[in-house]
């Protein structure tokens, strides 16, 4: 299994998981820290009753792994930078057709506003083809599909200890599209595929703003010796750099783009007012025409 990894400084501190779905073996997710001593907790419901995991990475590069029930959907926060992977299991019965498959788990903070993907071909036919979403609670309703509601029946869980909630529904084979009525409102989303012993899982977009500041130092280096004999000279480390926390392109009116790295796209009217409330005017402006009331 292989999958494209996300550059360190785009990790995030927190994430939601949507289980895969139509499962009764549980998924497996994978915990990777950018730094020691990393705090995790995982906040979920089983049963009716909120679960908080707690757990430590101990040092940078290492992961921790645990098993999730197929029910569990969480919320996953970590006291620094980590990488979230979701694995799911070989299928243990003929009625669930799966194979083992990677996912990238998009922190919240990475989320977008719009994506356009494509289903994968199977080269025996077809797969049994499902878009998992993460959505805010309040403004589930205008989530679109290709353009069009979800069904009225969908169903939505909640994601404990936040706003969102999440789910998944059936999609045909092609291209689709994924936005929400409010185009500042950002989504989560992860496209997964089943078939005969067959399976294929990874998110259907995601941002790679460098929200964390990245720490290198170079190795020392010792002074040339002299021919005198004289007290060895400590060793001089390079300076340390630190990589720029925000480093968003210049604005540009509803560039779907979060120029001011505050984790929102294009959330400012451009109306010569803080209409964020960050101390900035008009840093981050989305694409609307202002309507000037009571003017002839």
């Amino acid at each position: 299994m292989t999958e494209m990894l996300m550059p360190v400084q785009s990790w995030g501190k927190n994430f939601a998981t949507v289980p895969v779905p139509q499962r009764t073996v549980g998924d497996i997710f994978r915990f990777v820290a950018s730094k020691d001593n990393t705090k995790v907790t995982v906040t979920s419901k089983v049963n009716g009753t909120v679960v908080h995991q707690n757990f430590t990475i101990h040092h940078a590069g290492d992961y921790v792994q645990k098993k999730f029930s197929s029910s569990m959907y969480s919320h996953i926060q970590a006291s620094d930078p980590i990488a979230v992977f979701q694995f799911s299991q070989t299928q243990a019965s003929a009625h669930e057709n799966i194979d083992p498959s990677m996912i990238t788990v998009p922190p919240i903070e990475q989320y977008g506003t719009d994506y356009t993907f494509t289903t994968p071909e199977y080269s025996k036919g077809q797969y049994q083809n499902q878009f998992m979403f993460i959505v805010d609670s309040r403004h589930k309703g205008g989530l679109l599909l290709d353009g069009h509601h979800l069904p009225h029946n969908q169903h939505y869980v909640h994601i404990p200890g936040t706003h969102l909630v999440g789910g998944y529904v059936n999609i045909t084979v092609g291209t689709h599209t994924v936005s929400h009525k409010n185009p500042n409102m950002t989504i989560g989303g992860i496209l997964f595929g089943r078939a005969h012993v067959e399976s294929y899982g990874f998110p259907v977009g995601f941002l790679v703003k460098p929200i964390n500041p990245v720490t290198v130092t170079a190795p020392p280096t010792t002074p040339p010796t002299t021919p005198q004999p004289t007290t060895p000279q400590p060793t001089t480390p390079m300076p340390t750099t630190t990589a720029p926390v925000c480093d968003a392109p210049p604005m540009t009116r509803g560039d779907e783009v979060d120029n001011d790295c505050d984790g929102r796209v294009d959330e400012e009217n451009c109306d010569g007012t803080d209409t964020d409330g960050d101390g900035h005017i008009d840093e981050d402006c989305n694409n609307e025409e202002l309507q000037i009331i009571g003017r002839r």
